[in-house]
């Protein structure tokens, strides 16, 4: 290993080691400027429903950048959840998917499926097929926008769609 790699090596293992000192193991922290590592098991899911959208959804929120509004979350969904076609215009978000599998379509993805939704474009509808956890991060915060509200029966705005 080279001497480059090697220093940031012990550069990122002693962030991390700082971070596990500070991180508050009870809830994500809302930080910018420092570094953060946190076991997510000992977080709360907590409800995250959003008009339009099936009961169900689960969140925890990792961390979330106070100034930006930029988050990364763990979800999870139980199995038959349809997330109706919708779209974002305040910010991207990204997912990874870790558990379960998803209809997108014609398309069926498992763990290790990764999509990325620029702000402003329509994605969905998102099927569960199996119960499914994913990690989602936005670079701002979320709102939502079902593409066909009436047929939702909610308004055609909507928010906290994360």
């Amino acid at each position: 290993m080279n001497a480059y790699v090697h220093r940031t090596m012990l550069c990122l293992l002693a962030c991390i080691g700082s971070a596990v000192a500070t991180a508050s193991h009870a809830e994500a922290p809302d930080a910018k400027d420092v570094p953060i590592a946190l076991d997510t098991h000992q977080l709360e899911w907590e409800s995250s429903s959003a008009p339009g959208f099936p009961e169900g959804a689960m969140r925890k929120i990792m961390h979330r950048n106070p100034e930006s509004g930029a988050a990364a979350l763990l979800r999870s969904h139980p199995k038959g959840y349809v997330e109706p076609r919708h779209y974002h215009s305040t910010a991207a978000h990204s997912v990874y998917l870790l558990k379960g599998r998803v209809r997108i379509g014609d398309l069926v993805a498992g763990p290790g499926y990764f999509f990325h939704a620029p702000a402003g474009s329509p994605h969905g509808p998102i099927e569960a097929l199996d119960d499914i956890e994913f990690l989602l991060w936005t670079d701002g915060p979320l709102d939502l926008h079902i593409v066909d509200a009436r047929a939702a029966g909610v308004p055609a705005e909507s928010s906290d769609g994360e």
